[in-house]
């Protein structure tokens, strides 16, 4: 996977967060954080490469909880067994999770 087909897709994402982050707290509440968290990621990139996911944290300071996640499988698994929840999927932990989103860069696309 190239990092520059990475970044792309990160900012892609980024981009769609920062026009939801523009239409207000009412329709989005948590795109700001997570616009600010993407930006965040793309400027640690070499730290993260090359996770498929990540996770990011709303009840953090922006940035500071930041989590890449490259077996999502074996990520939900230890996620279930601390945490005594039932993810099978990345949209179940989506919905079960108040102050987290976990997103998948698209792969296909890189």
């Amino acid at each position: 996977m190239n990092k520059d087909k990475l970044l792309r897709e990160l900012r892609a994402i980024g981009s769609e967060l920062a026009d939801q982050a523009r239409k207000g707290p009412s329709e989005y509440p948590a795109a700001e954080y997570e616009y600010e968290a993407v930006r965040f990621v793309i400027k640690n990139i070499d730290k993260l490469y090359p996770p498929h996911y990540f996770v990011i944290e709303h009840d953090e300071p922006q940035g500071e909880d930041l989590h890449g996640i490259t077996d999502l499988e074996l990520y939900l698994e230890e996620w279930n067994e601390c945490m005594e929840t039932n993810y099978s999927t990345m949209e179940d932990f989506n919905e079960g999770e108040e102050f987290r989103t976990m997103y998948k860069i698209n792969t296909d696309r890189l």
